[in-house]
């Protein structure tokens, strides 16, 4: 058994944090491909298909940084969501419109695999206030 399959198949996640503040995971239900938004702790770093026993890698992270501007003009993070995906290498691989159309990226012994991420900045109305 890879190192990988260990991992995968124990659910093992990393966490990311942006000014202090813990992503979010988004995952996709599978019948709709509507967000799902989890606040749980971590990404997954793949899926492990115990039929097939192969390891699909997460490969490509979607980030949402959501920013908040004060009355006082200060801008604030005031959410950060990640979306994890796995993209096969190939001609959609840097089409991330096409992220779907182009598979998923399995580990593969002596196979290069390339790890991207895009960000998109989003304004939210929710506020951030300081503890006191």
């Amino acid at each position: 058994m890879s190192k990988f399959s260990f991992y995968t198949q124990h659910n093992y996640k990393y966490k990311l944090y942006l000014d202090g503040l813990p992503s979010a995971t988004i995952s996709r239900d599978p019948e709709n491909n509507e967000k799902i938004i989890s606040y749980t702790e971590g990404i997954p770093i793949g899926k492990y298909n115990h039929e097939t026993h192969e390891m699909m890698l997460y490969n490509h992270l979607e980030i949402t940084v959501k920013g908040h501007e004060t009355h006082e003009k200060q801008k604030r993070i005031v959410g950060f969501e990640v979306e994890p995906f796995s993209i096969s290498e190939g001609e959609y691989r840097v089409q991330y419109s096409k992220k779907k159309e182009a598979g998923v990226q399995y580990i593969k012994a002596d196979t290069l695999i390339n790890f991207t991420y895009s960000i998109k900045v989003e304004v939210s109305k929710a506020t951030w206030s300081p503890l006191i």
